[in-house]
């Protein structure tokens, strides 16, 4: 599937996390993924000295991944995660999930569960606030290039 979406002139916009620097997320988009991923976790590896953890959290076909980058690294969550080595340092990020953790406050809300257990959602070491985004923002996309080829449709036939 991944050769297809890249054939066909998809980018992939993804988010990449790692063990060895907890609460830190790397959001990027690339043409050819797997072979970001090798550099990333290569030059990492390289500058620390030592193997370093990065794997994926999530990653979409879009068409405007450079949007989608843009938007995510201009989010109001975003806090630059100084010091990171390798390839993309500076696309490294603090994670923190606010947004995710208003949402499973209301789900504990709705569902009579005890409210404190959103905490949990804050504390994950996981950046579950940038996936929501990318997952939004890819929705969005397929939305409007849905919408086009209904007009275009309704339009002409």
């Amino acid at each position: 599937m991944d050769k297809y979406f890249e054939r066909i002139g998809l980018e992939w916009q993804y988010i990449l996390w790692s063990r060895t620097y907890p609460y830190r997320y790397k959001a990027g988009r690339s043409t050819k993924f797997n072979a970001r991923i090798r550099d990333i976790k290569a030059t990492m590896s390289n500058e620390v000295g030592k193997d370093v953890h990065v794997c994926l959290f999530v990653k979409m076909p879009v068409l405007w991944a450079g949007a989608n980058e843009k938007a995510i690294h201009g989010c109001i969550l975003w806090r630059p995660a100084k010091n990171m080595p390798g390839s993309g340092y500076t696309e490294w990020s603090w994670s923190a999930n606010v947004y995710c953790m208003i949402l499973a406050w209301l789900a504990c809300y709705a569902f009579g569960f005890h409210k404190g257990w959103s905490l949990l959602v804050l504390l994950l070491p996981l950046p579950l606030d940038f996936a929501l985004l990318t997952f939004l923002l890819a929705i969005i996309q397929y939305f409007i290039v849905g919408l086009t080829f209904y007009g275009l449709w309704n339009l002409f036939f």
